[in-house]
């Protein structure tokens, strides 16, 4: 108990142990987030708030009232952050069926038509494009599902940017520009990458 007594008292708001037992709990609850574990981060932050509380670092219950209002303000930040997030994510997937639309009318039409990122799929070829969509697991079940993301089929997403928005946010505002920069590098070296895989495997050709 002695001990238990000593690191309670250590947690004291603005001491070097609150802060790093801070940071450890946001960066754990990110790291659940973002590999889908969610469900474990409110025993995470559970723990946090028990053992700050015990510390007497703060009392989230002695202003109910208060403590009503944080909640709904972070409630409407979430919200406000899910329909950002919404967005981004249906850019993402519209650019990967745009992708696959490209791929697949190459593979389908004679190499005298020019195909494009814009080109549209003909009439006769939206049910093999619907199976090859399935292939390619761009469909999650069945090839008559419609090609425009269903929020039904995202809720869990949904609900996770609400509800840990701030861990989403800072991950948001970190990983995106690194993968930006990482694509653009990859679009000016990929003949390099290639050229290597040429020479190596030249024997075979």
């Amino acid at each position: 108990m002695g001990f238990l007594n000593t690191v309670l008292m250590a947690m004291e708001m603005g001491t070097g142990w609150f802060y790093s037992v801070s940071f450890l709990t946001f960066v754990i609850i990110l790291a659940l987030n973002e590999n889908e574990k969610e469900f474990f981060s409110f025993f995470v932050l559970a723990g946090f708030i028990f053992l700050m509380e015990k510390a007497g670092t703060f009392n989230l219950f002695d202003e109910p009232w208060m403590l009503v209002q944080w909640i709904g303000i972070y409630f409407v930040a979430g919200i406000f952050w899910s329909f950002v997030k919404w967005f981004a994510y249906l850019h993402t997937k519209s650019d990967e069926l745009r992708g696959l639309r490209m791929r697949f009318l190459r593979d389908k039409m004679s190499s005298q038509q020019t195909v494009t990122v814009k080109t549209k799929v003909p009439d006769e070829l939206k049910e093999d494009f619907n199976k090859y969509l399935v292939l390619q697991g761009y469909h999650r079940y069945i090839a008559t599902d419609s090609v425009i993301p269903q929020i039904r089929d995202n809720k869990e997403k949904c609900i996770n940017w609400i509800i840990w928005w701030p861990t989403s946010f800072i991950w948001t505002m970190l990983s995106d520009p690194m993968v930006r920069i990482a694509n653009l590098l990859f679009a000016r070296l990929r003949g390099c990458y290639q050229g290597v895989a040429n020479r190596v495997f030249s024997e075979f050709e």
